[in-house]
């Protein structure tokens, strides 16, 4: 079982292929986006396809801040490898991505870009309720 904070901000951050699309959403205004809405600062749960993204965050944000992530990967997302992966991983990837989803959508807040689905669907979950989803 994962051992999340009863008390979160989640913020979902895509990259890889998505630059294909439009462009990313840089991490000093997911930042500025948290902070505005937070007095305190409440641990940040992360799920995004590039944990590269981490650094550039908590950097953003400062050290007060509390950066994790619930994603697993070493690269950057990219559809079409993905499907030319083995069924049983493909499989075990969307369990986990299944399990992200619900993460987010059980945030205090949920932070986001309008380009991404995964944003779009969180905000459905949450009845858009406590959802900040920001432009590229």
């Amino acid at each position: 079982m994962l051992d999340l904070p009863p008390r979160f901000v989640a913020v979902h951050i895509r990259r890889g292929d998505k630059r294909l699309e439009s462009p990313y959403v840089p991490a000093d205004r997911f930042a500025r986006i948290i902070r505005d809405l937070n007095k305190a600062p409440l641990p940040i749960v992360v799920a995004t396809d590039d944990v590269a993204v981490l650094p550039e965050l908590q950097t953003a944000l400062g050290r007060d801040w509390q950066v994790v992530t619930i994603s697993v990967g070493e690269r950057p997302y990219d559809q079409s490898e993905f499907n030319r992966l083995p069924t049983e991983y493909r499989f075990e990837a969307i369990l986990r991505f299944i399990t992200e989803v619900e993460i987010l959508r059980r945030a205090e807040h949920f932070i986001g870009s309008w380009t991404t689905n995964v944003a779009c669907l969180v905000r459905y979950l949450r009845s858009a309720v406590g959802t900040t989803l920001v432009e590229p």
